[in-house]
């Protein structure tokens, strides 16, 4: 799974929680930050396990529902199961390597 894919499917399948993508972190918080603070789970892009990512219990608003914090942890389970190189899109663009001498067909 692609990180902005994790971040369309919270966004777009949860009614009380939101995602967003900030300095090489997904951020997972509850859509009334103004009350509750910025964040309740920080995923570092290069995250293999849950022992790295950040969890701040007290940013858990007692209005999001059960149904919303059980998807976001599953989207965040399969991008643990995503090796980190397949989390990111793909470049643009074709680069050639050639070597000295050779000619360019």
């Amino acid at each position: 799974m692609k990180i902005k894919e994790a971040i369309e499917i919270i966004n777009g399948t949860t009614s009380t929680v939101s995602a967003k993508e900030s300095n090489n972190v997904l951020q997972i918080s509850s859509k009334n930050t103004a009350i509750y603070g910025d964040w309740f789970l920080k995923m570092p892009m290069n995250a293999i396990s849950w022992e790295s990512i950040r969890k701040e219990w007290g940013g858990l608003s007692p209005d999001i529902k059960a149904i919303d914090l059980a998807r976001v942890m599953d989207v965040i389970q399969q991008l643990l199961d995503t090796p980190v190189k397949e989390r990111f899109p793909e470049k643009k663009g074709l680069i050639q390597k050639f070597k000295r001498g050779q000619p360019l067909t």
